[in-house]
């Protein structure tokens, strides 16, 4: 099985919140937790930090920079993938750089500092012996640490962290593979040795031929076992890009849902009363308001589908919209006020050859279907009579008299029958597992 190295965070109390969201995201990205190619979203990485998305953004910025993220117009930020021609050239300025830096080092004559080079050398080495892959992997840092410690030059020490950083998520792999551990040894050894020897003319060739020999068996490995198969992962399809049509208190259960669904990326929002859009588009991170649904359709996203979750007497409207440009839809229940409505809808977005889905079909919840397993096992024996009881914010309609909030379930239109007929046309459904006809 593969091990994971982990990437050390400073603690919360003294790093600030951008410090937070840079270190978290890092970490994952070198421990592989974040797999090249995946999207990244700010407002969960916010949340789950209780910080605004504001250092969230600032964080992908500074990993950008690091070559560890890329930011792509209209579908936000993901981990970069590397190619071999990154690789490569990573490796060029490797080879140039920490010839420099062996060089310097092999001038070195402190003797704590060339101690805690020879120390780390024979960790590697008992590491290698007992297959510890853990021990081998720091005494390998802190050998390369101390070669800079010896050399002192800092600015090199930070650009040689960066570029192992780069590539330490096909390193850790690398490394983990049978016999790298063995064959790693005399590699180090070589170019060790001739740094305590101060021969710098050797130890520079010792560890260009070192780090030549690892990339060439590094790009053999990729070009044979992995890119193939990277080749066929990079074919498929890209993220699923949807937009949200409405904004009232239903859309954020369906924002939060479509966050924890893979490739997928709602990239606008629709709605007339803009404040509500704006708010939710801030709240997920959506990039693009509308404040109509024809405005949105018509503003080239490349969208792949629709999520109508307006009032129910415009989703015949929405639909009809969609379906004439391609889109699949997902319209939120109530479907239809009317029967009439439910036929066209379902006929167009036939004749358009897209995919209609009616969103919250309660029967199919965890609980329900748990009972209706009991039912089926008969550990409850066999029922004769099911009684209902629902508690929600079904509030009192004005038309019997009395002053309330009001609902707009209990408008016969646009609840398709009223909070009394949804609640009793559940109860069959999950009971039956048939489909239920209002009158």
């Amino acid at each position: 099985m593969m091990q994971t190295i982990s990437y050390p965070t400073p603690p919360s109390d003294t790093a600030t919140l951008q410090e937070q969201a840079y270190h978290l995201i890092k970490s994952r990205i070198l421990n592989r937790e974040l797999k090249p190619g995946q999207y990244l979203n700010d407002t969960q990485i916010a949340e789950e930090l209780n910080i605004s998305r504001t250092p969230v953004r600032e964080a992908f910025q500074l990993l950008e920079h690091e070559g560890l993220l890329i930011s792509e117009a209209r579908r936000g930020w993901r981990v970069y993938t590397l190619s071999l021609e990154d690789l490569h050239e990573i490796f060029d300025i490797k080879v140039a750089l920490e010839g420099i830096m062996v060089r310097r080092a092999a001038e070195c004559r402190d003797e704590a500092k060339r101690a805690a080079l020879k120390d780390a050398l024979a960790r590697m080495a008992h590491a290698a012996k007992t297959d510890d892959y853990q021990a081998w992997w720091q005494a390998d840092q802190d050998l390369h640490a101390a070669i800079a410690d010896m050399c002192g030059n800092e600015r090199a020490r930070r650009v040689i962290k960066n570029l192992n950083e780069q590539w330490q998520r096909i390193r850790l792999g690398f490394v983990a593979m049978e016999g790298r551990m063995e064959r790693a040894i005399p590699e180090h050894a070589a170019f060790v040795d001739s740094i305590l020897a101060g021969n710098a003319d050797d130890a520079e060739r010792q560890i260009q031929s070192h780090l030549n020999s690892l990339r060439d068996e590094l790009v053999r490995v990729l070009t044979n076992m992995v890119l193939p198969f990277a080749q066929m992962e990079s074919n498929s399809p890209p993220p699923l890009r949807g937009a949200l049509i409405g904004a009232g208190g239903v859309t954020e259960y369906h924002l939060r849902a479509w966050q924890h669904i893979p490739n997928v990326v709602i990239v606008a929002i629709a709605d007339p009363n803009l404040e509500h859009a704006h708010a939710r588009a801030e709240q997920f991170g959506v990039a693009q308001v509308f404040a109509d649904a024809a405005a949105l359709l018509d503003a080239n996203l490349a969208l792949d589908f629709v999520d109508i979750a307006s009032p129910p007497q415009f989703h015949c409207e929405q639909t009809l919209l969609a379906a004439a440009r391609g889109l699949h839809v997902l319209c939120q229940k109530a479907f239809a006020t009317n029967l009439t409505e439910a036929r066209v809808m379902i006929e167009r977005c036939q004749r358009a050859g897209v995919i209609l889905c009616i969103n919250e079909n309660w029967r199919w919840r965890a609980w329900y279907r748990a009972i209706k397993r009991m039912l089926a096992e008969g550990k409850i024996g066999k029922p004769t009579y099911v009684r209902f009881f629902g508690h929600g914010e079904y509030h009192v309609p004005s038309r019997l008299g009395i002053v309330g909030r009001g609902c707009w379930n209990w408008d016969a239109v646009t609840s398709t029958s009223g909070a009394f007929i949804t609640l009793t046309s559940r109860v069959f459904c999950w009971a039956s597992q048939r489909p239920c006809t209002r009158a």
